[in-house]
């Protein structure tokens, strides 16, 4: 495997390890150069990832937290709606109840002024017809009397 070398001097960082050993050099970069550059970049990287790791494993653990919190909160807000839902359902129950008598008591109200009002009607009929069964009871009478077969 080759390593491809820029045309142009290595510049490394000042704050890079390698930038200590070639602090004034321009010269170009020689194996040995390249091969303690791999080590520091390898070395940073592994810093880099394990600082990292430790980033995401602590940022984990904060979410949960967070998470374990926003779910006792939400836990909380959903006993108080359902709290306040049952009140409010009792309250809703007492005034259909309330309703219901209300429309009773009417009901009441209205079918005995309708049965008033059918006796007065029906009232008249009914005492006409009354009349004409007591007056063919006289007149049967009479009739039976004249005959002699009242008993």
């Amino acid at each position: 495997m080759g390593f491809w070398l820029p045309s142009q001097p290595l510049i490394l960082y000042p704050s890079h390890p390698m930038s200590k050993t070639r602090k004034e050099d321009t010269s170009p970069a020689t194996k040995a150069d390249i091969a303690n550059l791999r080590e520091a970049t390898q070395a940073d990287i592994a810093e880099l990832r394990e600082a990292t790791q430790a980033d995401i494993a602590e940022l984990r653990e904060a979410t949960q937290a967070d998470i374990a919190e926003l779910r006792k909160a939400t836990q909380a807000d959903i006993a108080e709606l359902r709290e306040a839902t049952q009140a409010d359902l009792e309250v809703l129950r007492r005034e259909i109840r309330a309703e219901a008598e209300e429309t009773r008591r009417h009901f009441d109200v209205v079918a005995e002024r309708m049965l008033h009002e059918f006796r007065g009607a029906f009232g008249d009929r009914t005492s006409q017809h009354d009349d004409k069964i007591e007056n063919h009871e006289h007149r049967l009478g009479v009739v039976e009397r004249q005959l002699g077969l009242v008993v």
